[in-house]
């Protein structure tokens, strides 16, 4: 007894052999990750796992369930995404994938995801399952290999296969046909996959101003679809609708698309033709969208080639930008019309093909028959009874107004999108001031349709009623505007522009007109972005202008324009120290936007050039080298001085900061920027800031202000730019030449342009 008791250990002799197992497993673990690559890891714990599986518990078995089934998706793997999530308190460990998308609302309840390499527990009918999401990579592809093992025992190998695989598909059917969230889905073709983002547009057929024949026939024939299985089964037709929505810019195709997805609850597939190489991959595409979904193909007059009347002169070179030139090969007329109706459109059912445009007489006939658009819809210009309806959302008023006449009567006179009328009613929620102002932007348009002739006008008679379905024969179109009046924004070659009138109330009455002209240029891209506001802040009216030039991409200075503007007014002293809300406003902005990058792999930025007015003041902010001129009794004065990397207040700024700049065709921050001030950039920081400069001027020592990126700064003086602007009174024409007069002199950048007026009343 005495022998054993002396050979007990001590605690400190135990701690320190498992110090030394715990060092040794360490270091070999450290060694293991450092030696062998991470695939070949993976490679080898499967293998271990067969191993084990196969001779160590031979009683079970496994099934495997890849994402990719000939050709298409596995619509096993799909409804094994769906269901597994409801059984996901059976996990094996103590890890859990918890997540949110939803940007509106980031305190939302968490969603729960499948987490890889582990276990998940079903039971069916006294069957225990196991399930596991794998990923592993493949050497063929590029693409990862996402499959779900499930296992159980080999008794129970047949009811699985003939009853469990049964009631999962059945099980996610329901779960699906009742979505809390809809999706948009994006092709990003470097992947040749589909991005997703939650879909938030709450337009509805109650909320969408159109009249009210056209609700009821959308509404009618969604019905009919929904139900009509059975029928396109009994008549050989694949279960799918076609719809052509097609009128000018800003007559509400984007809120129909809105409209339509959230009555069926149908997620959205936004399908750009440019971005596809060729029919193989169109079909691809195609066979990769869900069921129960809406494939949109907005303006597919501007997308490809093969949308347009066929030439017998030559055929459209394409565009490869896999290739980095163009192909003998695109997306072909004949592709396209397969892809629309013939037997590629047979792979899923339940799906409805939409197609926006602003110049229906570019389309092929082919294009236009039945069973490709079935239903073509004109959106067309604002008519009397959108316009009440728009007024009775946006000023909340149901009953008469005396405006009403005279605006109706201007409304069948001129061409006014809902759009702009939408922009005028928002301008105040005093019915009053708002009325007004769209009353007075009517009979400037209709001066400018007397002026000028060759203006659109609203649709004759004899054609459909604006907004109006009609049928899918190529006999029946109706007489568009001229072409001109259908200038698209996603047209990257054309002059867009556009403008109001408003007014605002300070110590003296402000009234200000403004226009605005962007154009893409001799740039292969546009990266330019704008935004013109009119706003209610605090019973205080406030007009917000500004001008953003993207680098490396658009993505930022499209952000700007989403987000700049909202997160200044809602800051709690934007009316009692505007100045501060700009400046911590434009920070909050710069923060959020590069939490959003976090996992770019490019950099990216832009500047941003605004203008705000309040009362009688107008306060300009400028981050980067797009640049603000005002027009003082004939002689150009700046309101903003441009952030370049040689400006010495700038330079110091940076040396102080760590950062350095050098010459590299021209001064630039790291080498790389040639702006020392921007949104984004964020391998930049600290050393490229979006803290603005700010200066404030009184209105009533202006005529007006020039707001514009730097492509037409680069060719066109402050002392030429106000001379040009000062004799034309539109401050849309104004604009117009501006940009124009810019790339006459040979810019090579994107250039974009605001002018902003002002009349004083005593």
């Amino acid at each position: 007894m005495a022998f054993l008791y002396t050979s007990v250990p001590f605690a400190s002799e135990v701690f320190s052999i498992c110090s030394s197992l715990s060092a040794i497993k360490l270091v070999f673990r450290t060694t293991l990750n450092e030696i062998v690559p991470q695939k070949y890891q993976v490679y080898i714990a499967s293998k271990l796992e067969e191993f084990f599986s196969t001779y160590i518990n031979s009683s079970s078995f496994t099934f495997e369930i890849e994402d990719k089934w000939e050709y298409v998706e596995n619509q096993t793997f799909r409804a094994a995404e769906v269901y597994l999530p409801t059984r996901l308190a059976g996990l094996s460990t103590q890890k859990l994938l918890v997540g949110s998308s939803d940007l509106k609302n980031p305190s939302a309840k968490l969603k729960l995801g499948i987490p890889v390499n582990t276990k998940i527990i079903d039971e069916f009918e006294g069957i225990h399952l196991v399930w596991t999401l794998q990923v592993a990579e493949t050497k063929k592809t590029p693409f990862e290999r996402r499959y779900f093992t499930l296992t159980c025992k080999k008794e129970f190998r047949e009811e699985v296969m003939t009853d469990y695989l049964t009631h999962l598909l059945k099980s996610a059917e329901k779960i699906m046909s009742h979505r809390e969230k809809l999706y948009i889905f994006t092709y990003t073709q470097p992947h040749s996959t589909w991005r997703q983002a939650i879909f938030q547009h709450h337009t509805t057929f109650e909320t969408l101003a159109i009249e009210p024949k056209l609700k009821t026939t959308m509404i009618d024939d969604l019905d009919a679809f929904s139900k009509g299985k059975d029928f396109f089964k009994s008549v050989g037709r694949a279960w799918k609708r076609g719809y052509l929505l097609y009128g000018p810019p800003g007559t509400g195709k984007s809120s129909m698309v809105a409209a339509i997805a959230n009555y069926m609850n149908y997620h959205i597939y936004d399908l750009q033709l440019q971005s596809i190489s060729d029919d193989a991959e169109l079909r691809k595409i195609l066979t990769t969208t869900q069921n129960r979904s809406i494939i949109l193909i907005e303006d597919i007059d501007c997308g490809t080639d093969a949308s347009s009347k066929r030439k017998t002169s030559k055929t459209a070179e394409v565009f490869d930008p896999r290739k980095g030139k163009k192909a003998d090969v695109g997306i072909s007329l004949s592709g396209l019309l397969n892809f629309v109706d013939g037997l590629w459109s047979s792979c899923g059912e339940e799906k409805i093909i939409i197609f926006t445009t602003n110049h229906k007489e570019k389309l092929d006939p082919a294009l236009l028959r039945p069973g490709r658009m079935d239903i073509h819809i004109l959106m067309d210009y604002c008519t009397p009874f959108v316009f009440k309806k728009l007024v009775a959302m946006y000023l909340k008023i149901d009953e008469y107004h005396v405006l009403f006449d005279p605006i109706e009567k201007l409304v069948l006179e001129v061409s006014a999108t809902p759009a702009e009328v939408t922009q005028q009613l928002m301008a105040s929620k005093n019915a009053d001031i708002a009325l007004q102002g769209l009353l007075e932007f009517l009979e400037t348009k209709k001066m400018r349709k007397e002026e000028d002739p060759s203006s659109p006008q609203p649709s004759p008679s004899v054609a459909p009623l604006r907004g109006d379905a009609e049928s899918s024969s190529p006999a029946t179109t109706s007489n568009p505007p001229p072409p001109d009046s259908m200038i698209s924004s996603r047209d990257p070659d054309a002059l867009f522009s556009g403008g109001g009138i408003s007014f605002l109330a300070g110590t003296s009455p402000v009234k200000f007109s403004y226009g605005y002209s962007s154009l893409k240029g001799k740039r292969a891209t546009m990266e330019d972005y704008f935004e013109t506001r009119i706003s209610d802040v605090d019973g205080q009216m406030v007009a917000f202008f500004g001008v953003f030039d993207g680098h490396g991409g658009a993505r930022t200075a499209e952000y700007l324009k989403n987000n700049l503007f909202k997160n200044l007014v809602t800051h709690d002293d934007f009316i009692s120290d505007t100045k501060k809300a700009i400046v911590e406003g434009f920070k909050q902005t710069d923060e959020e936007y590069l939490i959003e990058e976090r996992g770019q792999p490019k950099n990216a930025g832009s500047t941003a050039s605004t203008a705000l007015l309040i009362g009688d003041k107008l306060i300009v902010a400028n981050v980067g080298d797009s640049r603000v001129v005002a027009s003082r009794n004939g002689s150009a004065v700046p309101l903003s001085n441009d952030h370049k990397p040689d400006r010495s207040d700038e330079r110091q700024r940076i040396e102080d900061a760590g950062g350095f700049i050098i010459w590299a065709g021209t001064w630039r921050v790291g080498g790389i920027l040639a702006v020392s001030r921007a949104f984004g950039d964020k391998q930049l920081k600290p050393y490229v800031i979006a803290e603005p400069e700010i200066q404030e001027e009184d209105i009533s020592t202006l005529e007006f202000i020039v707001i514009a990126s730097d492509g037409l700064w680069n060719v066109l003086s402050n002392k030429d730019a106000v001379a040009i602007a000062r004799d034309i009174a539109d401050a849309e024409t104004a604009s117009r030449k501006l940009v124009q007069e810019a790339y006459s002199r040979g810019s090579c950048d994107n250039i974009t342009c605001i002018v902003v007026r002002f009349e004083v009343s005593s």
